[in-house]
């Protein structure tokens, strides 16, 4: 059965076949001839927007929304982990805190103790940027991991904040430098 995993030292996610990475350029995912393929979803953004769905064992479906910057480079994966009986026809709020309850356990198993617990989850922090396990509202009380790789600490940051900057100025050379320059460091 596929693979997951997350690497503390690097925000390497392993989903299966796929090895995501903070940096991993939007053509290197798409020129990738590893099944599944990811799918384009659809937004009125210039960032690119992709699902990949696949089992990972008995006991888990891993479906995870990759989000690129519009200058190509990976800047947060949002992960959802189910089990065959938490796919119901009807949306329930208790599924979804069960949801929430088991994400919770796989990032402890994989990441140890988290950084801080905030009223909405644990959060983890590294220097490669931040993983928090939570249920997002007020829009939809959905349970899902958000990987940010955008809130490194440190220097990391800094240049984490300038490619953004760059690339709201169409500098998208600059950003990409910048984003390979932060997670250099």
């Amino acid at each position: 059965m596929p693979e997951l995993s997350i690497n503390a030292r690097t925000g390497e996610l392993v989903l299966g076949p796929h090895r995501l990475t903070p940096g991993l350029a939007e053509p290197e995912l798409l020129k990738s001839a590893v099944e599944p393929r990811p799918e384009r979803i659809p937004r009125r953004s210039s960032n690119g927007f992709y699902q990949l769905k696949l089992p990972i064992n008995a006991e888990h479906e891993a479906i995870a929304v990759l989000e690129f910057l519009s200058g190509g480079l990976l800047q947060g994966i949002r992960l959802k982990l189910l089990k065959p009986q938490m796919r119901m026809p009807v949306w329930s709020k208790q599924v979804e805190q069960e949801i929430k309850r088991s994400h919770d356990l796989w990032l402890k198993e994989q990441l140890g103790n988290p950084s801080y617990v905030h009223l909405s989850g644990p959060f983890y922090q590294f220097r490669w940027g931040r993983i928090a396990s939570l249920i997002e509202l007020p829009h939809n009380y959905s349970a899902t991991i958000n990987i940010d790789y955008t809130r490194g600490g440190g220097w990391r940051a800094l240049l984490m904040g300038l490619a953004r900057m760059a690339q709201t100025m169409r500098l998208s050379g600059l950003s990409r430098w910048l984003f390979r320059a932060a997670l250099r460091s």
